[in-house]
């Protein structure tokens, strides 16, 4: 553990000491809850700004009724996806135990700040429908672990809540899940025509070095892009390890900023000096051909795709501008393009993924709660007599299965 690490862990539990100290002796406002590891800020005053929101109630129904058939589907699949992980188990290829390489990218900061918008947006739209559905909200706010932020949360009455109607109350729990499924949408319509004016660096882009190898010794790092080999220029990775079969003794590497580092091949990394290759132009190929359908499937794995195959040594997390160049009228904007691609791909995939796993059938999951009011629907059709019954036996059943599962077929990984 490094001293930056004992430093930040420090801060953070003599924050949270600090909290519960003054949380213990009444100092803290009516607004600050102190819960463990979680602080959290509570307001009233947003339901207001809710309120004007969700004037167009029509409309509102509309939107989280569309929405909630999406919620609905993602719902079973999420419960079918837990059976299908607990009957078949998840098996990571050896690309997972490739630990000596870096990330071809660092986790852009963009990252968290996307994730918090989302949270809250997706909060927003819980929180229009309460209005919307005359659902008491007692409090607005955010939620943090110690002073790092987490979610966003809309605070409802129970008994006010339990007094909507089924139908009400699905439209309500299945906004947030529209709002996010909406906002990936946004995500796929400004990423699409950016990507499509995006070239890749002719070379061999570095992912990796490994620790220790004549690539690291020379002081050849991720995000350089290689060039030429011995004076000979090289635009691939077939091109690369055939000009290095070819070299003799040492060999001087050109990268793109024309720096030329002279590397002494070691017996076990000659045929690639230690360098793993970041397929640059893989990835990018995969996000501009096919279908939208199939361009959104494979932006979903690319974050994870090196763990899921072993076609792909590093996962893509975005549009780094050492691999990656543009062309036509983006060309003179420098980063921006880049940037902005990055926030749109990271909108989609957080977005989606959010979703998702929101719609997990278990309390206290939006899914858990869609499943009780759907629950209800279907005993106030068929008539059943003790509808309540019905419901939390359902909604017991549904949470414990699709724990069960997800939990078996995680122990099953290897």
């Amino acid at each position: 553990m490094t001293a930056g690490v004992v430093v930040i862990l420090g801060v953070l539990w003599g924050y949270l000491g600090l909290m519960h100290l003054a949380d213990r002796r009444g100092l803290l406002p009516d607004w600050i809850r102190v819960s463990g590891v979680f602080v959290s800020f509570r307001t009233k005053r947003g339901k207001r700004v809710l309120g004007r929101l969700a004037t167009s109630k029509r409309f509102w129904r509309l939107w989280a009724g569309s929405g909630l058939v999406l919620a609905l589907l993602s719902l079973v699949g999420t419960f079918v996806g837990g059976v299908w992980l607990a009957t078949h188990g998840l098996t990571l290829p050896g690309s997972f135990e490739h630990t000596a390489f870096s990330p071809a990218t660092p986790m852009p900061l963009v990252v968290p700040v996307v994730f918090i918008t989302s949270t809250v947006i997706h909060e927003m739209g819980h929180g229009v429908l309460c209005k919307v559905e005359d659902i008491e909200i007692t409090a607005v706010g955010q939620s943090f672990i110690a002073f790092v932020p987490t979610s966003a949360f809309v605070e409802q009455d129970g008994d006010s809540r339990e007094a909507a109607s089924y139908t009400a109350r699905m439209r309500m729990f299945a906004a947030g899940v529209t709002n996010n499924f909406a906002l990936a949408g946004l995500g796929i319509v400004v990423l699409i025509p950016l990507v499509a004016s995006f070239t890749v660096v002719p070379g061999v882009a570095v992912g990796g070095v490994v620790a220790g190898s004549p690539a690291d010794q020379a002081s050849i790092e991720r995000g350089d892009v290689i060039v030429a080999v011995d004076g000979a220029a090289v635009s691939g990775t077939e091109e690369f390890q055939s000009a290095l079969a070819a070299s003799d003794g040492q060999t001087r590497v050109t990268v793109a900023d024309g720096e030329t580092h002279v590397v002494s091949p070691g017996s076990s990394e000659s045929a690639s000096l230690g360098v793993q290759p970041y397929a640059a132009g893989t990835h990018l190929a995969a996000l501009r051909s096919g279908s939208v359908v199939d361009r959104t499937a494979y932006l979903l794995q690319a974050p994870v795709v090196s763990l899921t195959t072993d076609a792909y040594a590093f996962s893509f997390v975005g549009f780094d501008a050492d691999f990656y160049r543009t062309a036509g009228p983006l060309s003179g904007l420098g980063t921006l393009p880049f940037v902005l691609a990055s926030l749109a791909f990271w909108t989609v995939w957080v977005n989606v993924v959010f979703a998702v796993l929101n719609c997990i059938p278990s309390i206290p999951l939006d899914g858990g709660h869609l499943l009780r009011a759907s629950s209800g629907v279907v005993a106030e059709t068929v008539g059943v007599e003790n509808v309540r019954g019905f419901m939390v036996v359902a909604t017991l059943a549904g949470s414990l299965v699709t724990l069960a599962t997800f939990g078996v077929g995680l122990i099953g990984i290897g």
